[in-house]
């Protein structure tokens, strides 16, 4: 939970420790959404934070769709007009 209040907030040196600290349970805890929530790949997304949707994507984030809105995080930056981040999502995904 503190990894994805982090990033919530768009605490881009806390989001690091965190992900720094969980080692090689990172790639299980970055793809995570608990309880129907959205993944930490669409938080940052969602808060248009470049920086951390660069760091998680380095980190194996991937693009899922939320399974009940079936939105994706591709889909919320270019809802809100987040170029950088649309290019940085497709060169990855």
């Amino acid at each position: 939970m503190a990894l994805r209040d982090a990033i919530c907030r768009g605490d881009f040196n806390a989001t690091r420790t965190i992900l720094l600290e969980l080692g090689s349970k990172e790639d299980f805890i970055v793809n995570m959404a608990p309880n129907g929530s959205t993944t930490l790949l669409y938080c940052a997304c969602e808060v248009g934070r470049k920086d951390i949707v660069k760091m998680l994507l380095d980190h194996k984030a991937d693009g899922r769709i939320h399974p009940i809105t079936r939105y994706s995080p591709l889909y919320i930056v270019a809802f809100k007009g987040k170029k950088d981040i649309v290019e940085i999502i497709l060169k990855v995904l």
